[in-house]
């Protein structure tokens, strides 16, 4: 069975090692890097500027139809900047997690998923924490990467490491 690791990062300014920006230069083509979206960019597939914290890695954002060998990574949708009442955001977030699944099965060479997490190993919220929806879902949004994870079992052999 394959090894795969699923790497819970902790950012800590003063550790170089839990900075997106290095781990990124470190197998690039054997990881997949998640990262915090707005629900606006992970519509629309063409925006591809780098945003703040680690939606830096939007600009390598892979399209999912496509076997990838650079550096790609895969948002998951956790807030917005302005929210529209009668939008179903959950359905983005089981979008998302779709993606990373259909991705890691079509590329068995990702040895590393990597993510933004807090002390608890948890998604992270980031730069959304202050929004009441995204505090509302995290839960949601965890439950699902968690159950993601879960299934990936089957097909190959995960060890979590939490970089702090």
């Amino acid at each position: 069975m394959t090894s795969l690791a699923i790497n819970q990062v902790i950012f800590n300014p003063s550790n170089p090692d839990t900075d997106f920006k290095t781990i990124i230069t470190k197998n690039p083509s054997e990881s997949l890097f998640l990262y915090n979206e707005n629900f606006d960019h992970f519509e629309n597939k063409d925006y591809l500027a780098p945003g703040g914290g680690n939606a830096f890695l939007r600009k390598y954002r892979q399209d999912t139809s496509k076997p990838s060998t650079e550096v790609y990574s895969l948002g998951i949708p956790t807030g917005n900047y302005h929210f529209e009442s009668d939008k179903d955001y959950l359905k983005l977030v089981d979008e998302s997690i779709d993606q990373i699944r259909k991705y890691v099965k079509n590329n068995r060479h990702i040895k590393n998923i990597y993510y933004s997490s807090n002390e608890s190993g948890e998604l992270g919220l980031g730069i959304f924490a202050k929004e009441k929806w995204t505090r509302e879902n995290i839960g949601y949004i965890r439950e699902q990467l968690s159950k993601l994870f879960e299934e990936l079992k089957k097909e190959y052999t995960i060890s979590f490491n939490l970089i702090m």
